[in-house]
């Protein structure tokens, strides 16, 4: 079976660019798709989600999802972004398990919610942390480790 990267053409709210002959970029375009996206994504044998980062600019958090197909060996990059007025997104652990750890991180470090996630909590940083340090409006009130005054 070959793999058949315009198969993805037919997903109506996303925008496809190919930067390699490995790898395409879906830029969805609504986050509130992401669930149904990953899980099309999955049925066309995407089946390994290998990384999601996180970046923050002031008014919405970029979220890049790399995908990856064992049985086509192709990886897929999936981005979105996801207003402060939102602030929140489907959970995709009930798809991939790897999203678990994953989901926790970018929770812990920019403060982003994922809804129906089995076990969002801190990861990194002490629950009694207050704020988000990778946001852009956080500032350290240590004074000796203060770089953003």
């Amino acid at each position: 079976m070959k793999f058949d990267i315009e198969k993805l053409g037919n997903i109506s709210h996303i925008d496809i660019s190919k930067n390699s002959s490995s790898t395409c970029v879906i830029n969805l375009s609504d986050s509130s798709k992401l669930e149904k996206t990953s899980e099309d994504l999955k049925k066309m044998g995407f089946d390994m989600l290998q990384s999601i980062t996180g970046c923050d600019y002031v008014s919405y958090i970029d979220l890049t999802y790399h995908f990856y197909s064992t049985e086509f060996s192709k990886k897929l990059i999936l981005k979105t972004k996801v207003y402060d007025s939102i602030n929140k997104v489907q959970t995709l652990s009930n798809l991939y398990k790897s999203a678990i750890w994953l989901e926790r991180e970018i929770f812990d470090l920019l403060g982003l919610v994922f809804e129906n996630h089995p076990d969002l909590r801190r990861i990194l940083l002490p629950e009694s942390f207050e704020g988000f340090p990778l946001k852009k409006d956080y500032v350290q009130k240590d004074l000796r480790l203060r770089w953003n005054k």
